[in-house]
């Protein structure tokens, strides 16, 4: 009887534990957006008058930090044959490199790091994480598929969110929104494990339903400190379009496990 409450009780703290490690990548991309956004506030501020890589400076070391702590972690995951956990960190980790790769070579801040090309080395990380991200869920399963598309979305909607306050937009208050919305995408990824772990089953829709919510708020944030810069320039803001980009991070784990299928059922003698 105690053999078996001790099972029982070892289970669920797998099961929390999981779900916390699973959970925690959103958190982090959260907290480096913070700490970046105000470590750079003065330099970022309107009429500050700061060049391109004003600020940069703090927000790269700790988005770089963050980055190696990701690829820690992503890398732990392969090694281990990719845990449920892993899946989220394996994307978050693509994804944050990808907006890291886009803020680097856009601001030109090569010149930081004496013209080596750190953004084709991020890029290139990047695409490759990202590819190991969806490819690997798409073929564990429907319930990895999920959880890779959330770590991809989440990840890529706040790093995104922490550009804002960057030149042209110097928006530090609209990107700092990326922490509690950090937190209610780590909630959601939390409820879809609390979900699918136990029962052993497919992926759940309420809480990636629940993702693509979060990240429309996202786009509509982003579209709100992009719509000044663009109207200046005659374009209009590309709310429809992140929001495309957002979704395809979201569901194409789940988009390839489904082809994979309906291919192996095509094909099949």
């Amino acid at each position: 009887m105690n053999s078996m409450a001790g099972s029982e009780n070892g289970s669920a703290s797998r099961l929390t534990g999981v779900q916390v490690l699973g959970a925690l990548p959103p958190l982090l991309v959260g907290a480096y957006v913070g700490f970046s956004v105000l470590a750079g506030r003065p330099s970022w501020a309107p009429g500050s008058g700061a060049g391109p890589t004003a600020g940069a400076g703090a927000g790269f070391v700790a988005a770089l930090m963050l980055g190696c702590v990701l690829v820690a972690g992503s890398v732990i995951a392969v090694r281990r044959h990719f845990p449920e956990w892993g899946y989220t960190w394996l994307g978050a980790c693509g994804a944050l490199l990808a907006v890291l790769a886009r803020i680097w070579v856009s601001e030109q801040l090569d010149v930081l790091a004496g013209h080596f090309p750190i953004g084709t080395v991020l890029v290139s990380v990047a695409v490759i994480a990202i590819s190991t991200a969806i490819v690997a869920a798409a073929r564990a399963g429907p319930r990895q598929a999920g959880l890779a598309g959330m770590g991809l979305a989440s990840a890529f909607a706040l790093a995104t969110m922490g550009s804002l306050a960057l030149p042209p937009f110097r928006e530090a208050g609209l990107a700092l929104a990326a922490m509690p919305l950090a937190g209610i995408m780590a909630a959601l990824i939390h409820l879809y494990l609390d979900l699918c772990l136990p029962r052993g089953g497919g992926a759940s829709a309420a809480p990636l339903l629940g993702m693509f919510s979060a990240n429309a708020v996202v786009a509509t944030i982003a579209g709100r400190a992009w719509q000044p810069w663009l109207s200046a320039q005659g374009k209009p803001t590309p709310f429809w379009g992140f929001l495309l980009i957002l979704t395809c991070f979201l569901m194409a784990p789940l988009a390839l496990r489904f082809f994979i299928r309906a291919a192996a059922r095509y094909l099949r003698p």
